[in-house]
């Protein structure tokens, strides 16, 4: 199935994260959140951090977790980040699948399934 959905960008001022919404006849069927690290020293320095990403689940496996993905690559090469991340689970493959056909790389393989992945935009 090839779809051409609409992306938007918000603010969540509450959050203090901004939204990224593929959105399909006008209905949101997956979000991308994300939200910039400064100087944190547990992650990479002037990095923008994908904090979520969901995508309905009729409309999983058609590249729409990519496209929420290369949207927020190109908004964190926009805003002259060193690094885009995101973390997840070690049993959420279709994550992975999705993050190294972007040329994501495992950074971090901690415990409990945790699995912390980067792209080096420099």
């Amino acid at each position: 199935m090839n779809l051409k959905g609409t992306q938007t960008i918000t603010v969540d001022k509450a959050k203090k994260i901004k939204i990224i919404s593929f959105l399909l006849d006008g209905s949101e069927i997956g979000k991308l959140e994300y939200f910039p690290y400064e100087n944190n020293p547990s992650y990479p320095k002037n990095s923008l951090y994908i904090s979520s990403i969901m995508v309905d689940k009729e409309y999983r496996g058609n590249g729409i977790a990519g496209k929420l993905i290369e949207k927020a690559i190109e908004i964190a090469k926009k805003d002259k980040r060193n690094v885009i991340f995101l973390e997840t689970n070690t049993s959420n493959t279709a994550m992975q699948t999705a993050a190294k056909k972007l040329k994501f790389k495992e950074t971090l393989r901690g415990e409990a399934g945790f699995l912390r992945m980067e792209l080096d935009l420099l």
